[in-house]
């Protein structure tokens, strides 16, 4: 769409997509014509909008807590999920989507009027809906271009990492079950494959997951080949005890 186009024409539109995303009134907009069907099997058309002043792509950024470190982390997207459209305001809340490959790779960060570098860095197959909403005056916009449509699944996303000084994070995990009598587990208690209990001084921290929840530290104690349960409940026959052993090297 060309920088020309008026601002209700583009509300229109995203107020249809908004809509056709919770299955509904399934019209003919030069969007949804790119369903091409007439049943919900998407729940996402990824937005890309033309920004007003200079008629660039407009690109956000989004701060999210990784769950595994505990890190805040960053990651910019030139791409969008329709959340609201406020016509009356001409306010649309935008979901922020982040591109990722089939194993998890993310684009690197968007370069201005670079965007078939952005694309074609990496294999870009599927979006991520990352909870992240942003509120965007629609004035800001000149123009949008709607992406083929997918079913985007909510996930965490991932942060930008800088190549000169990346970060290797290594996993493993000691996996027993509970028979509602021990506390103390050692590496003959674990199942195959997922027995060991490597010292602690080795790792840069660990989890305890008690029927896949996890528990706050104290509720264990880690040494070199044994795990102590502090509890006063013992789990119940049956439940799946796993230690997380996180490594991180720089």
């Amino acid at each position: 769409m060309s920088c020309n186009n008026p601002n209700d024409y583009i509300i229109n539109i995203l107020k249809e997509i908004e809509l056709k995303q919770d299955c509904k009134n399934y019209n003919n907009n030069p969007c949804e014509q790119k369903l091409g069907m007439s049943q919900c099997i998407y729940n996402t058309i990824p937005l890309m909008f033309m920004c007003q002043d200079n008629c660039d792509w407009y690109i956000s950024s989004g701060v999210f807590k990784d769950p595994i470190t505990n890190n805040f982390k960053c990651f910019e997207t030139p791409i969008f999920r329709v959340i609201k459209v406020d016509k009356e305001k001409q306010v649309v809340v935008l979901e922020l989507l982040q591109s990722q490959t089939l194993n998890g790779e993310i684009a690197p960060f968007y370069c201005k009027h670079e965007i078939c570098k952005f694309f074609s860095s990496v294999a870009i197959s599927k979006f991520i809906r990352t909870g992240i909403y942003i509120n965007i005056n629609i004035n800001s916009f000149s123009g949008l271009e709607c992406l083929q449509p997918v079913w985007a699944k909510r996930g965490i996303p991932k942060g930008i990492t800088n190549s000169s000084n990346s970060i290797i994070v290594e996993t493993s995990e000691y996996i027993t079950v509970s028979d509602s009598i021990k506390r103390v587990y050692l590496n003959s208690d674990g199942i195959k494959d997922f027995n060991v209990i490597p010292d602690p001084l080795t790792i840069s921290y660990y989890n305890l997951f008690v029927n896949g929840m996890l528990q706050p530290p104290s509720f264990c104690t880690v040494v070199e080949g044994k795990m102590t349960l502090n509890t006063q409940d013992i789990p119940i026959s049956g439940t799946y005890i796993i230690l997380q052993f996180i490594k991180i090297n720089k």
